[in-house]
C-alpha cells in the first residue's frame, strides 16, 4: 500500500509541476527537467528521512564494503547497457539520417511494452527466487515457473509483432509506418534479454556479479562492431541486428556462468517449442497489408490460432493445465458479479 501510494503521490505532482513549468511558465523542455528534479529530490528526502525515523542512522565499513563490491559490477553492467541503448542512435545519425533515429526510437518504444509486461512479474520473482532455492523441489518450480513466464511473454511479444502494422496505420504518419518492420526484430531482442534476466539467479545467489558486467561489455563490442558493419548499407534494419545479435552473446554469457555457478534445471525444449510456434504464425502475417479490415481480421485470427495452440501444445502437465483453468474460472466469478453489479 505504501509503494503504491508514494508512487502515486510522486506522479501527481510531477504532473501538477509539470503543469507550472510547461503550461503556466512556458519553460518547454527545462521545465520538465525542473519538474524530475524536483520530484525526485522531494522523494529522497521524504523515504530518507522516513527510513531514519523508524531504523535510526547508524554506519557499517564492513556491509559497505561488500555493498560496493557486490554493485560495482552491475553499475559497471548498466553502463554497458546505456550505451548500447544510445550507440545505435549514434551511429544511425552518423550515417544515415534523423528520419532513420526517429524509426528506430519509436520501433524501439513499442518493443519496450514488452519490457513492462516482464518487469511486472520480475518485482516479486527477483525476491521469491531466494526462497524457492530453499526448497528441495525447488528445480521443478523454476522450471514452472520460466514455462509460464515465457508463454506470458511469447504471447504479448507476438501480439506486438503481429499487430504492430495496424497500431502505426492508426497511431502514426505515413511516414512512421517503417518502423513496424523493426518490431519483430526488437521483440526478439528483447525477448533474449528478458530471458537473461531469469537465468541469472546464478550469479546473483553466489554473489558473482562481475559476469554481468563481462556480459554486458561483451554485448556492447559485438553491437558496436555489427552496427559498425550493417548501419551503413542497411539503416535501421542494422540497428535492429546490432542490438539483436549484442543481446544473444550476452543471454548466452549470463546463462553459461549462472547455470555453472547455481543450475536451476531450467528445461528448454518445451520454451523452444513455444517459440516457434509464435515465430511461425509472426511470419505468416507479415506479408499482409496493413490498415486494412480484412487484413486486420486475418491477424487476429492468427494470433487466436497461436493462444490455442500454446494452451495444447504437449509442454504443460495435467495440473498445470487445471491450475490455469482454475484461475481463469475464479477471476471469471468474480467479474461476472461486479458486471452485475
Amino acid at each position: 500500500v505504501m509503494f503504491v501510494s508514494v508512487g502515486t503521490a510522486v506522479l501527481l505532482l510531477e504532473i501538477v509541476l509539470n503543469l507550472y513549468f510547461v503550461v503556466m511558465l512556458e519553460l518547454h523542455v527545462t521545465g520538465v527537467v525542473y519538474s524530475t528534479v524536483i520530484s525526485g529530490v522531494l522523494l529522497a528526502t521524504g523515504l530518507s528521512l522516513f527510513l531514519i525515523s523508524r531504523n535510526g542512522l547508524r554506519y557499517s565499513w564492513k556491509l559497505a564494503a561488500e555493498i560496493t563490491r557486490f554493485a560495482v559490477p552491475l553499475i559497471m553492467a548498466a553502463l554497458g547497457s546505456i550505451y548500447v541503448t544510445f550507440a545505435n542512435r549514434y551511429f544511425l545519425r552518423r550515417f544515415g539520417s534523423l528520419e532513420d533515429v526517429g524509426l528506430f526510437a519509436l520501433a524501439a518504444r513499442l518493443s519496450s511494452v514488452l519490457g513492462v509486461a516482464f518487469e511486472a512479474f520480475n518485482l516479486s520473482w527477483v525476491a521469491d527466487r531466494f526462497e524457492i532455492v530453499k526448497k528441495d523441489n525447488a528445480r521443478e518450480i523454476y522450471g514452472q515457473f520460466f514455462r509460464f513466464v515465457s508463454a506470458i511473454i511469447l504471447l504479448a511479444g507476438a501480439g506486438l509483432a503481429i499487430f504492430a502494422d495496424d497500431f502505426f496505420h492508426i497511431m502514426t504518419d505515413p511516414v512512421f509506418f517503417p518502423a513496424a518492420q523493426l518490431v519483430p526484430i526488437l521483440v526478439v531482442a528483447s525477448f533474449f534479454r528478458m530471458c537473461g534476466g531469469f537465468c541469472n539467479f546464478g550469479a546473483i545467489y553466489k554473489r558473482q556479479t562481475r559476469v554481468f558486467a563481462q556480459a554486458s561489455w561483451s554485448k556492447a563490442f559485438i553491437a558496436t562492431a555489427v552496427f559498425l558493419l550493417l548501419i551503413p548499407p542497411m539503416g535501421v534494419y542494422g540497428a535492429a541486428i546490432g542490438l539483436l545479435l549484442g543481446n544473444v552473446v550476452e543471454f548466452a554469457w549470463i546463462y553459461r556462468r549462472s547455470t555453472a555457478l547455481y543450475d536451476m534445471g531450467l528445461q528448454w525444449r518445451p520454451v523452444l517449442l513455444m517459440t516457434a510456434s509464435a515465430v511461425f504464425f509472426t511470419l505468416i502475417t507479415l506479408p499482409l497489408p496493413a490498415g486494412e479490415l480484412g487484413s486486420f481480421m486475418l491477424r487476429l485470427l492468427a494470433y487466436a490460432m497461436l493462444v490455442l495452440l500454446m494452451c495444447v501444445l504437449p509442454v504443460w502437465r495435467p495440473d498445470e493445465r487445471d491450475m490455469v483453468k482454475n484461475a481463469f474460472l475464479t477471476l471469471l466469478r468474480r467479474r461476472v458479479p461486479e458486471s452485475r453489479g
